[in-house]
C-alpha cells in the first residue's frame, strides 16, 4: 500500500503474508545493497512485538526511514514501512511514552515524551501566567526560563511592526518548540521591558480529539469563554479568560483548523488580559446573529 501527497509517494507499506524474513535478514540485505540502516527510534523497554525505525543512509540516496514490525500473537504477519523525508514519522499520542529517539549503544533510551502533547501545551500556558503576587508583566529574560524547551532565535526581541496582524506591540521575539512530535512556531510580543503576548502556531496536523483547555482547567485555572469567532468557517477562533487566585488574569484565543479527522492548533495568550480588535462576525457567548 502506498500513500502520497498529491503526486509524490511518501510512504510504502509492505505486509509479508508468507514465512517471516525477520528483521536481521532484512537489515543484512539492505547493507549488502549498499544501504546503511541506523537505528533511530526504538522501544524504551526491550520487548518483542515493538517496532524499530532505522534511518537509511547511502550514496545518492534521498533521506528516509524503514520501520520493522515483527509478528505477534495479534499480528501474525510482519510489516515494513518505508518513509521518505528527513524527520522520523510522527507517533500516536499513546506511543510517546513507549518509544525513544535515543537508541545509540549505551543510551538511556528516554521516552520521546512522558506527557501527551496537549498536556505539555497546557502546562506551558499555565506556567506563562504571571503570579498574582508579582509584577503585572514579566521581562524578556524571565520568558526564556519559564518554558525552557522553547528555542529562541537570536539574542533578544527586535522592533517589528505587527499592526497588520492586529498586534500593537512594538517588540517581537520568535522561536520554535516541539511537544511530542508536534511542532510549533513561537512569537512573543511586548514592549522594551515587558512581554504582553505569546503565540503558538502548529506547523502540521494531528488527530482531533484532545482538549488542551480542559487540562488548563484541571490545573486550577478557571476557563470561561468570552468571545466566539465567526461561524461557518474552516476553523474556530474563540477567546477565553484564564483566572485564578494565584495568577494574574489573562486571555487566550484558541484557533482550531479542521481538515477531516485532522486538526491544526494555534493559540494567542495575552498576558495583559486584552482582546484582539472585534471582528464584525464575532459573537458574544450564547448569542447568535444567524
Amino acid at each position: 500500500m502506498a500513500s502520497l501527497a498529491r503526486t509524490i509517494v511518501t510512504t510504502i507499506l509492505l505486509r509479508n503474508q508468507a514465512e517471516p524474513f525477520g528483521e536481521a535478514a532484512v537489515l543484512a540485505a539492505l547493507t549488502q545493497a549498499g544501504i546503511a540502516p541506523e537505528l533511530a527510534r526504538c522501544p524504551v523497554k526491550a520487548s518483542t512485538g515493538f517496532t524499530n525505525w532505522y534511518r537509511l543512509k547511502g550514496d545518492r540516496l534521498l533521506p528516509g526511514f524503514i520501520s520493522t514490525q515483527p509478528t505477534t500473537a495479534g499480528r501474525p504477519n510482519e510489516g515494513f514501512v518505508l518513509t521518505r523525508g528527513e524527520d522520523l514519522p510522527a507517533l500516536q499520542p499513546n506511543q510517546l511514552a513507549l518509544y525513544s529517539d535515543q537508541c545509540a549503544k549505551g543510551a538511556e533510551r528516554k521516552a520521546v515524551a512522558t506527557s501527551m502533547p496537549h498536556e505539555s501545551i497546557a502546562q506551558a500556558v499555565v506556567a506563562l501566567l504571571a503570579p498574582a503576587s508579582g509584577a503585572l508583566l514579566y521581562g524578556w529574560q524571565a520568558l526564556k526560563t519559564i518554558v525552557p524547551e522553547i528555542s529562541w532565535n537570536g539574542s533578544g526581541p527586535k522592533a517589528v511592526d505587527l499592526r497588520s496582524q492586529g498586534d500593537p506591540n512594538p517588540m517581537m521575539h520568535s522561536g520554535s518548540v516541539a511537544w511530542g512530535g508536534r511542532n510549533f512556531s513561537v512569537m512573543a510580543t511586548g514592549t522594551l521591558t515587558a512581554v504582553k503576548a505569546i503565540r503558538l502556531d502548529e506547523q502540521g496536523l494531528h488527530p482531533k480529539g484532545d482538549h488542551m483547555l480542559g487540562v488548563v482547567y484541571a490545573k486550577g485555572i478557571t476557563v470561561r469563554k468570552v468571545r466566539c469567532g465567526p461561524v461557518y468557517t474552516e476553523s474556530t477562533n474563540d477567546w477565553y479568560s484564564l483566572t485564578s487566585g494565584a495568577t494574574r488574569p489573562a486571555n487566550i484565543r484558541q484557533s482550531i483548523r479542521y481538515d477531516g479527522n485532522q486538526v491544526q492548533d494555534a493559540y494567542e495568550l495575552r498576558l495583559d488580559a486584552t482582546l484582539a480588535a472585534l471582528d464584525p462576525r464575532d459573537r458574544n457567548p450564547g448569542v447568535s446573529r444567524y
